[in-house]
């Protein structure tokens, strides 16, 4: 009997191996077909991402700042109401909410999540927050289990940042998106079958990490539809390394192939262009770096670059072309990437 299987016994002695984790991957397979919270209007979902706000602050900070950072949230949420300004703002992100959405079209999504979505279209709350020092920037979220998402108001406050703002808001609702298709899980199907399963995210002392998979995705998709539609935001640090992480995956599989696996949740294709492609054991090879901090995306990406070198020299040249020895050797830790497109 395997290891991870349970031998049930029914009546007449009939006996069946049952391995547990295909009970799960059927259990994934359908996702998530509606939220348990259903909003209808982002100030009923105000509540909600107060609290996750305030959470956040909790895990950081202590009991002994709560009561102040509520106090100052309040007062800084009443000032921005009155504000002719804010009015403005959630009315324009509402707009760009509403646009980003007519680029997720059953295409695009695919039958089952594009269903769902029209069962239970997202709301978007325009936040507001304060500083808080140690508390991580809760800029924008998709909240799990409900049909919320929010962009935070002190972040891009001028109205004419629509570019930043409309990028970040079609991250939000990839996420919601991935999470009704695939609950925003990565899970794969090796060469023999067996199944294999990383989680969908993490609670951390001072935030909530998404699967590094899933927010590489997340990251390169909603890009990919806004640059298609002559819309360009930048990025920095790791999230720099995630969108080239979505880029490389992209042209190892297929642009198609990737968005499938994002909404379903099933990488398996994915697994399967990168073993042969990369050679067997690569896949593993590049989740061991993501496993390993937030930082260790950069060694991935080189790992990528270098087994593309051992098969092709060609395309491994191209890779170091186009973004600089300096990225992928990394003898400082200080990397630059040209613009994505530009």
């Amino acid at each position: 009997m395997q290891k991870n299987s349970r031998q049930l016994q029914g009546p007449g002695s009939i006996r069946k191996v049952v391995d547990p984790r295909e009970w799960r991957w059927k259990f994934l397979e359908s996702g998530h077909k509606r939220p348990s919270k259903v909003y209808a209007t982002p100030q009923e979902a105000e509540k909600r991402v107060k609290d996750a706000y305030l959470a956040l602050v909790l895990r950081c900070c202590g009991f002994a700042s709560l009561n102040a950072v509520e106090e100052e949230l309040d007062k800084a949420t009443e000032a921005a109401l009155a504000s002719p300004e804010h009015s403005k703002l959630v009315e324009q992100n509402e707009a760009l909410k509403l646009e980003a959405l007519s680029w997720m079209d059953r295409k695009y999504l695919g039958d089952v999540v594009f269903g769902r979505m029209e069962e239970t279209p997202p709301i978007l709350l325009t936040f507001v927050s304060i500083y808080v020092p140690f508390v991580s920037n809760l800029s924008g979220a998709y909240h799990l289990g409900t049909n919320c998402i929010h962009t935070d108001a002190g972040l891009f406050r001028s109205l004419e940042e629509t570019d930043v703002r409309i990028v970040q808001v079609s991250h939000e609702l990839h996420h919601y998106a991935s999470w009704l298709g695939g609950g925003m899980g990565v899970r794969w199907r090796d060469n023999e079958g067996s199944p294999h399963f990383r989680r969908g995210f993490a609670q951390l002392i001072r935030s909530v990490k998404n699967e590094p998979f899933n927010e590489a995705l997340t990251i390169f998709l909603s890009k990919k539809a806004a640059y298609e539609r002559g819309i360009y935001w930048s990025e920095e640090g790791t999230d720099q390394a995630r969108l080239i992480l979505g880029l490389m995956l992209d042209s190892i599989a297929s642009e198609e192939e990737v968005r499938k696996a994002y909404f379903s949740g099933d990488f398996s294709p994915v697994y399967a262009s990168v073993e042969e492609k990369l050679g067997d054991g690569s896949f593993d090879g590049i989740l061991a770096f993501l496993d390993e901090s937030e930082w260790a995306i950069w060694g991935a990406l080189k790992y990528i670059a270098e087994k593309i070198g051992e098969r092709n020299p060609e395309v491994g040249r191209y890779w170091e072309g186009k973004f600089g020895r300096e990225v992928l050797d990394f003898p400082t830790g200080e990397h630059y990437i040209p613009g994505f497109g530009r």
